[in-house]
């Protein structure tokens, strides 16, 4: 279609002006992304700058380099060419995926990039080498995968080539001219049949199916752009500097020229997903065509507070129903599906109201009602000439309205407008409420001078019940439930009813802590759901009173804005939807489950009250927003799809991120692919960035869980970046998963297992090394033990030995040296010297006993046994004692420490003795047992005692001591004859 230059030009400015003129559906949601939003550099240099991968992320080339978009933020390579990592070459020209997820990356000057995500690496991809005949690639123009997995790489003035990755094989495209090689090619377009458009300096050339191609000349003085196949098949051949474009008839072989919209340059133009044709003018104009309508609007933004219209140079459609631009000012996308959010008008709003079932709209001098899909004026024949502040609509239809002016005015009007009559209200009313009792209610004490009947105070009503003052000078909320209490918020004086048809009162009261009563004396917002719960907003949050107990619960979401609920509305499906200044809510009574969806900036909520939202008969929601009256479809906000996986983005060790390949060693691949990580011991304070793509636009919420750590799932910061410090050497797997705005979760947990390894004095072989040296360690004092015990023992036979020698011969000389002495002195000298040989004899025998106690070759039982039996035979065949031995012990190999064998064979002599000094018997028995571990020795005469036994040698107290100091337990008994039993341990 053609218009003429005027018309085109004041059309064109009355859409500049307008901002967007629409046929059908509302002006596009455009987000930005500048340098204001992490963008390396606004300018990007052709059509093929964006690309979409696999994992959903937005590639974005630049005069700066490259950059990746989540949608959230960006991520930027600035070809600084410091390491593996990072971008060798800064000037992106064109962007593709190869099957093997390769990024490749066309350049201004240095030819082909390769990315290797894997590696997250950068390599120039060498052409020479491939191609020995041609020269290094330079200026990259284009990048295309064709649908045999082959890169079409299209240079500017080397012509187009074709390489195989599986054969690793580069390949020259010819297109002869006149018996030459076509070399310098603007862009190039792949067919759906696959066949290749070229786009020269001189016209069109098109792959045929026989091979070659066919030229169609155009002047070399137009600059061709860019190529777009129509769903018919034709194709459309855009220029830079002219005001039309060619259609390509490939079944016809025609090519025909047609004048672009308003005659103005195309700057680019697509077609979505959902088939709808769009098409950017210079001037910023963009139009959106399908099945024969139209819609026009303007394509501005800013840069750094400079309005600019925008001429984009390529868009790339991501499927889901948002289109991704770059230009010469900066990259971002516009969303063209159905939106939850529409402006139902762009009237801007003072109060949106809903009366009698009709939906009604003040704006500063208009009063409109929702019919039909539409506002529609009320002609109201005022007599103000301020604008609307408040207004009501009676029962009848009849419209009460206050304008703002000097001396505010309450008008009321009839059903067709026309005015009824005025109240000077003198004050502005801070709410206008028709009770159902048809009274109207004013939320502020009247004036002085205001003695109109019209209207009551609602706090007048305390005052009259109460006889008390209302506790401040107006009330900031206040509701009629729907069995006709009335309940007040006040300023700060807690939550005020009236029940009984206005026949009593209650001062709600309030707890700081909740415990079912009021959270705070500071309501300022009341909402009743249809089953009478009673929702009360204060600064702590929301109150929910349930009507059949009497008792508050509370909503506790974290991401309540305790202060800024704007409105609320519920559904048919016994849902309460929450307005808030920056998102909506979900509440369902039912399970008291909360769900949040944040608002666009263009629908954000600006009610400056609150005031309860507006639904329609459809079920829609409308409110007061940014520009205009917002319309909310809740089942669309309902049925957003669930987010994306959630993919790992970054890993760090001692708050450092980490690459593959690195100094580090700690990647073998990108943390997008890796399975498991092996820490050492001196990195454990590790870290992860992770995110779900494009979940931004889903209100998504990340949570966290580190195995074998704490088991239990913690919410993400916004930041989506959690470290751990100092963790313990073990196994761990770290866990995220993620819930959009409406509850849906990601369908799979995304989890990484890493180890920690220990530090190497915790590793086996250090534990088998500490058992080595503690075993070495204890054989050695073993040994040293061993020694120094037969040492010992040494020595003990040595000292016997000597005793026995040196001592007992130096004693046994004396005994009988007395003795000859004794026979040859005289009689009164013969008595000492006889006693001098007695106790020599008896110093032999206890040195023979202390010789056999400290000799060593002598420990064990044995020994002692037969000590004993010597010394029975030897003492007892003098006295005429007969003697018995038994021996039941069976431990005569056991070993007996020395004081053990001694004390015992003193206490065994003592004994006996002691029956030969007071026996009257002529009989000894003594036995030796065996009574658990302990070995029972027991000595008894067959005579009774005749006379007491008193200390004599070693006596009776001393063999107590002897015992005890052996740890033995002795037992003396006199009545039946004399016994001694005595119990020791045995080694």
């Amino acid at each position: 279609m053609r218009f003429p230059a005027m018309h085109s030009f004041v059309l064109a400015m009355f859409l500049v002006a307008a901002g967007w003129i629409c046929a059908w559906g509302q002006s596009p949601v455009i987000t930005y992304l500048r340098e204001q939003e992490g963008l390396n550099n606004n300018a990007s240099w052709s059509e093929n700058t964006l690309h979409i991968d696999s994992h959903g992320f937005v590639w974005i080339g630049t005069q700066s380099g490259l950059n990746r978009y989540n949608g959230d933020r960006i991520r930027s390579w600035n070809g600084t060419g410091a390491a593996p990592h990072d971008l060798p070459y800064n000037k992106i020209t064109a962007i593709t995926e190869d099957r093997d997820g390769l990024l490749w990356l066309g350049t201004q000057e240095e030819g082909v990039i390769i990315y290797n995500p894997w590696l997250e690496r950068f390599d120039f991809f060498d052409s020479k080498s491939r191609l020995p005949d041609s020269l290094a690639f330079a200026q990259i123009n284009k990048l295309i995968v064709d649908p045999q997995g082959r890169i079409i790489i299209n240079t500017a003035f080397q012509g187009i080539f074709r390489y195989d990755a599986t054969e690793d094989k580069l390949q020259r495209i010819d297109i002869d001219v006149s018996g030459q090689t076509l070399r310098a090619i603007n862009n190039t377009l792949l067919l759906k049949d696959g066949r290749l458009i070229a786009l020269a300096f001189n016209g069109v050339y098109v792959e045929a199916q026989t091979g070659g191609f066919q030229h169609f000349y155009i002047d070399p003085a137009i600059f061709l752009t860019h190529a777009l196949e129509m769903p018919d098949g034709t194709v459309r051949i855009f220029t830079r500097n002219t005001n039309h474009h060619y259609i390509l008839d490939r079944q016809r072989r025609t090519m025909t020229q047609e004048e672009n919209p308003f005659s103005k340059t195309i700057c680019y133009s697509t077609i979505d997903s959902n088939g709808n044709r769009w098409t950017n003018l210079e001037g910023g104009l963009l139009i959106r065509e399908k099945n024969g309508e139209r819609q026009e609007f303007n394509l501005s933004s800013e840069i750094y507070d400079q309005p600019v219209v925008l001429c984009i140079n390529g868009a790339y459609d991501d499927g889901a129903g948002r289109m991704y631009y770059a230009s010469a000012a900066g990259a971002g996308n516009w969303q063209y599906g159905d939106l939850p959010y529409t402006i139902a008008t762009d009237k801007r709003a003072q109060r949106l109201k809903s009366f009698n079932g009709s939906m009604y709209l003040a704006t500063d001098e208009d009063l409109m009602k929702y019919a039909d899909g539409r506002f529609n004026l009320i002609p109201l024949r005022k007599n103000a000439t301020g604008p609307i502040f408040d207004f009501m609509v009676e029962p009848d239809g009849t419209y009460w309205v206050q304008f703002d002016q000097p001396i505010p005015i309450f008008s009321h009007f009839d059903t067709a407008g026309h005015h009824l009559r005025s109240l000077t209200s003198r004050r502005m009313f801070s709410q206008l409420l028709q009770l159902r009792d048809d009274r109207i209610t004013i939320g502020n004490h009247k004036s002085a001078t205001d003695d109109s009947m019209a209207y009551e105070f609602i706090g007048s009503y305390f005052e009259k019940l109460s006889g008390k003052a209302y506790p401040d000078f107006k009330a900031k909320y206040y509701t009629q439930l729907r069995n006709g209490d009335v309940w007040i918020a006040t300023f700060a004086s807690g939550l005020i009813r009236l029940t009984k048809q206005f026949s009593q009162y209650e001062e709600m009261p309030f707890d700081p802590n909740g415990n079912g009563q009021l959270n705070s004396n500071n309501p300022y917002y009341i909402y009743e759901s249809r089953d009478g719960h009673v929702f009360v907003c204060t600064d702590k949050g929301i109150n929910i009173w349930d009507p059949s107990s009497g008792r508050f619960s509370y909503i506790t979401d974290d991401h309540i804005e305790l202060q800024e609920v704007k409105g609320m509305v519920e559904g048919a499906d016994g849902v309460i939807w929450i307005l808030m200044p920056g998102s909506i809510w979900r509440y369902d009574l039912k399970d008291s489950s909360t769900h949040r969806f944040i608002l666009p900036v263009e629908f954000k909520a600006v009610q400056w009250i609150p005031e309860d939202l507006v639904i329609d008969e459809d079920g829609y929601l409308f409110y007061i927003g940014a520009t205009g009256i917002v319309r909310v479809d809740p089942a669309m906000l309902e049925g957003q799809p669930a987010p994306n996986d959630i993919v790992f983005t970054d890993f760090y060790v001692d708050r450092k991120r980490v690459f593959p390949g690195d100094d580090s060693r700690l990647l073998d691949t990108s943390i997008m692919f890796q399975n498991h990580i092996e820490v050492h011991y001196a990195h454990r304070d590790v870290g992860f960035s992770f995110v779900s793509p494009h979940g931004k636009d889903l209100n998504v919420t990340y949570y966290y869980m580190l195995e074998g750590y704490r088991d239990e799932w913690n919410e993400a910061p916004l930041d989506r970046t959690i470290h751990f410090t100092s963790l313990s050497p073990g196994q761990y797997r770290f866990m995220v998963k993620a819930v959009s705005g409406n509850g849906k979760w990601t369908l799979n947990t995304s989890a990484i297992a890493f180890h920690i390894s220990p530090p190497w004095y915790q590793r086996w072989w250090a534990y088998v090394l500490y058992a080595i040296a503690l075993s070495s360690v204890a054989y050695g004092f073993y040994r040293y033990r061993v020694n120094e015990l037969l040492k010992y023992q040494t020595l003990r036979t040595k000292i016997s030995s000597d005793l026995h020698d040196d001592v007992g011969t130096i004693l046994g000389s004396i005994a009988m040296e007395a003795e000859i002495l004794a026979y040859n002195t005289d009689e009164v000298k013969a008595p000492l010297l006889q006693r001098l040989s007695q106790l020599s004899r008896e110093a032999m025998g206890r040195m023979r006993d202390t010789v056999w106690a400290i000799d060593s070759r002598k420990d064990n039982l044995e020994f002692l046994t037969d000590r004993m039996k010597d010394y029975l035979a030897e003492t007892l065949s003098r006295t005429g004692f007969a003697y018995t031995w038994t021996d039941t012990s069976d431990m005569n190999n056991k070993v007996l420490p020395p004081d053990i064998r001694q004390n015992v064979f003193l206490i065994f002599k003592e004994a006996i003795n002691n029956v030969l000094k007071h026996s009257k018997g002529t009989k000894v028995d003594v036995s030796l047992s065996k009574e658990k571990s302990r070995c029972v020795l027991r000595i008894r005469d067959n005579g009774q005692v005749h006379q007491p036994i008193n200390t004599s040698g070693l006596g009776l107290a001393n063999m107590r001591l002897r015992a005890e100091n052996i740890g033995a337990n002795i037992s003396v008994q006199m009545e039946d004859g004399f016994e001694v039993v005595l119990k020791f341990d045995i080694a």
